[in-house]
């Protein structure tokens, strides 16, 4: 019989969802209501080292890049879903995409050059790759014009040894 332990890793009585935890598994982003808004925090697990990394716009969608020293997030600019990246240690942000249509679920590349993301600028979610300095953004599949993509996911590189 396979017995898991579970244990509470956050005890604020906000509502905390979207965990992503670090590469090293020492560290943990999540989004909480705790601010009256959707913001994301971040806790040094094993500790009670728990702060807030974002405060305007609601923000979601918090995943870690493959060497744990940036954020990927979806944030509500002007009514709109923009990806963000951010540097959880010094606080430095910067917007990758903008315009007057939603871009969110942002996922990593294995190399962390690039992130993946649904956008729908033409009315219906498609997919996207854009490099993490803003540059060569695209569009990655060439699907029926209603046919609706989501949740995109890079599979990480197989370890060869």
């Amino acid at each position: 019989m396979n017995r898991r332990k579970e244990r509470r890793l956050t005890e604020h009585p906000a509502i905390d969802t979207a965990p992503s935890l670090s590469p090293d598994d020492q560290q943990l982003v999540f989004v909480s209501d705790r601010t009256g808004k959707e913001q994301i925090f971040y806790r040094q697990l094993g500790t009670r080292v728990e702060f807030q990394l974002t405060r305007s716009g609601a923000s979601s969608d918090p995943v870690w890049s493959p060497d744990g020293t940036m954020i990927a997030f979806t944030r509500l600019v002007r009514g709109n879903a923009q990806i963000h990246i951010l540097d959880p240690f010094t606080g430095e942000e910067r917007g990758l995409t903008r315009g007057r249509y939603n871009s969110e679920q942002p996922s990593w590349s294995p190399d962390g050059k690039q992130i993946v993301f649904a956008a729908n600028s033409t009315g219906v979610s498609k997919l996207y790759v854009i490099f993490i300095d803003g540059t060569g953004r695209r569009r990655l599949t060439r699907t029926p014009r209603d046919f609706e993509e989501s949740a995109p996911n890079w599979r990480p590189k197989e370890n060869k040894n």
